[in-house]
């Protein structure tokens, strides 16, 4: 007998299955009196697969019974959800007394297995209406394929994803909330080695791992650490804001009749501001290069106020202090009275002495200069108080590098589309001299074009997007939309369609500068691979480069930070073009996947956290990592979009991580 596969195509998918092709091996079909006729009266057919690609399809619950499998959606169960489980229908039946069925067909049917991929998502445990529906399908045996069961975290409701995974695959004991809480969360909470003890034991009972080392021909990521030198603007930038995490840790951590815990960065309460000044010092280490502190006038005011009134400062005194207030509010340096450190952002003493953070004595709360102790509450109340704020130089490089293009080619407001389309080629069309042939050809040659810029087109209608010979937005003269697929990389360094010319990425963005120089390398070698007769190492990432081989070159940028990528993305659309990089984020995210994906000279891909899961990207050749990710689940999941069943190739993983700073030290211990 013949297996039947049923795969409903409607009039949009009908090119999405067009290899889809029977055979004497399988018959497709997309008719349901169809496939029951083969199955039950011709008797040469067996229900084999179900495909559900149409979630609003009504199906009947006997006919779906006869398939072998079936694979369906979420959406399929967040529709059914609306209608409840079997039990409402009961109910519904025996109020209403009525024999119309609106429950989901799944429902109606005994599964010998329930297999769920992603099957964390069911850990959330009944609040997603997919999850409650899938947790009403009667099945003999339930399976959740996960990668990652619970976050790599050591938070309660984290472990608590755990026995939502229980619950769906309905344990017969650890189900219960109760009874998880008194065997498993309390000692968990506890740090207790019984709790520990005890869900290792659970896990090894209900879960079954298969990682990738275990399949044959799937080449092993190679991994890699390149640490990457800080330049003096992101140096600065970096010490601005430890000091000023360090200064706000230090003025509320100071045993005071005023405690400032409600002001601490520590306090759970501003999690969200703490989170906030995280991304800022990484982003210092990825080209944040210009920090300024900010302080309004009426904090200046009282500061000086203060040190007049209740400390009875001298007027040299003051002039210091306002020196060190004005030098900060302009991105200046000051030095700490102590050690001689210039920082932007200093703790100020009663005794006008400016202090760093680690030069400050908060046991004695005494001023390492003169020794003199002073008053916590007098000292909180003295800090100015600076707000650091980014000052980003981005339009003003590009004002700059495109000033001077648009000099000569700037178009007249008051002159027509015509003729400034016609000037750009070195002649104007109502100001030609007849005598001249050369001017006549050309103006032979340009009549199509009068003619088509006379005439305005409609909305939506087709046409062929023309642009000036040099760059003056990149504007289509027809249409006036921007030409959004440019590539720079070429011995002219500049797009051949709008003339966009590259701007090249400055030496103080380490990060940005390096990837793009590595980016380029990569593409030369990947043109000159022939001259490799054999397998060898290139000195670029690690790559080794085939004679035979044929795939493109494509590189994921991984941040899980969206203003890194949105900084670094920056510079790389400058210098190589939006053609060259695609962004996945946002409404344009499938776009721009599938732009990745199928351009041969789309490169490289900005992924965030969003894309962590759920993508194939078994085609991806590097994968660069612009900051250090401590839930080792999600660089796991990162690695493994690149790293999976189909991959033919090794893929290079390369961990960016910025000299002196913290970072460094982390990714050492790691390694050892």
């Amino acid at each position: 007998r013949i297996p039947l596969i049923f795969h409903h195509r409607s009039s949009k998918r009908d090119s999405d299955h067009e290899e889809c092709m029977d055979s004497k091996f399988c018959y497709h079909t997309s008719s349901i009196s169809d496939a029951i006729q083969r199955c039950e009266y011709d008797e040469t057919h067996f229900a084999a697969v179900f495909i559900d690609h149409e979630p609003s399809l009504k199906l009947p619950h006997d006919f779906i019974a006869q398939f072998y499998i079936v694979l369906t959606t979420v959406q399929r169960l967040s529709n059914s959800w609306r209608n409840g489980s079997s039990e409402d229908e009961k109910t519904l039946y025996r109020s209403a007394r009525t024999s119309d069925s609106c429950i989901s067909p799944l429902l109606k049917v005994n599964w010998l297995r329930l297999i769920v991929d992603e099957g964390h998502t069911m850990g959330k445990g009944s609040h997603g209406n997919a999850v409650q529906c899938a947790s009403w399908i009667c099945a003999q045996r339930r399976w959740a394929m996960t990668g990652t069961p619970t976050p790599q975290t050591n938070r309660q409701s984290d472990v608590r994803n755990i026995l939502g995974l229980l619950q769906f695959l309905q344990h017969d004991f650890l189900s219960s909330e109760k009874i998880w809480k008194n065997a498993i969360s309390k000692s968990w909470n506890e740090q207790s080695f019984e709790g520990y003890f005890r869900l290792c034991h659970l896990l090894s009972l209900l879960m079954r791992r298969h990682t990738k080392d275990s399949i044959r021909g799937l080449p092993p990521p190679r991994f890699s650490v390149t640490y990457t030198e800080l330049s003096p603007g992101e140096t600065l930038a970096y010490n601005t804001l430890t000091e000023t995490i360090r200064s706000n840790i230090v003025i509320t951590s100071l045993e005071a009749k005023t405690s400032g815990w409600e002001d601490s960065l520590l306090n759970p309460k501003h999690s969200s501001h703490a989170d906030k000044a995280l991304q800022n010092v990484r982003l210092s280490c990825c080209g944040g290069r210009d920090l300024i502190p900010s302080l309004t006038q009426k904090s200046y005011r009282e500061t000086l106020e203060i040190l007049e009134k209740n400390h009875h400062a001298s007027d040299m005194k003051l002039q210091i202090v306002k020196k060190f207030l004005d030098c900060a509010r302009n991105g200046g340096k000051s030095s700490c009275s102590f050690c001689g450190i210039q920082l932007q952002v200093l703790l100020l003493l009663p005794c006008t002495h400016l202090i760093c953070s680690e030069c400050i004595d908060t046991v004695d709360t005494m001023c390492p200069v003169c020794k003199k102790k002073f008053d916590p509450d007098e000292f909180q109340l003295l800090q100015p108080g600076f707000d650091v704020i980014w000052e980003w130089n981005l339009s003003n490089d590009s004002n700059t590098s495109r000033s001077h293009a648009r000099q000569s080619v700037a178009p007249n407001p008051n002159e027509s589309p015509v003729n400034y389309a016609v000037s750009q080629h070195g002649t104007n069309y109502h100001q030609r001299d007849e005598s001249d042939p050369s001017q006549q050809q050309d103006v032979i040659g340009l009549e199509p074009l009068v003619a088509s810029l006379n005439r305005r087109l409609k909305k939506g209608e087709p046409h062929s997007c023309r642009f000036p010979n040099a760059f003056t937005n990149g504007k289509c003269y027809l249409c006036y939309e921007e030409h959004n697929f440019c590539d720079l990389v070429n011995e002219k360094k500049e797009c051949c369609t709008c003339h966009r010319k590259a701007e090249e990425c400055p030496e103080e963005d380490t990060k940005a500068s390096y990837i793009i120089r590595q980016l380029l390398q990569l593409i030369d070698h990947r043109k000159n691979r022939s001259s490799y007769p054999s397998r060898s190492s290139a000195p670029v990432l690690g790559e080794s480069i085939t004679a035979h081989e044929k795939r493109d070159l494509k590189v994921i940028i991984f941040s899980q930070f969206r203003k890194i990528l949105d900084v670094v993305g920056d510079r790389l659309i400058r210098r190589l073009g939006n053609g060259v990089v695609a962004e996945h984020w946002g409404s344009c995210r499938d776009k721009e996947l599938k732009k990745f994906k199928s351009s041969p000279s789309c490169i490289c891909m900005l992924l965030s956290k969003d894309g962590s899961h759920g993508l194939d990207l078994s085609y991806v050749t590097n994968i660069i990592f612009l900051d250090e990710i401590y839930d080792k689940s999600l660089k796991h999941q990162v690695v493994s979009r690149a790293w999976r069943m189909g991959a033919e190739h090794s893929v290079q993983v390369e961990q960016l991580v910025a000299k002196k700073q913290y970072r460094r030290s982390h990714a050492s211990n790691e390694s050892n």
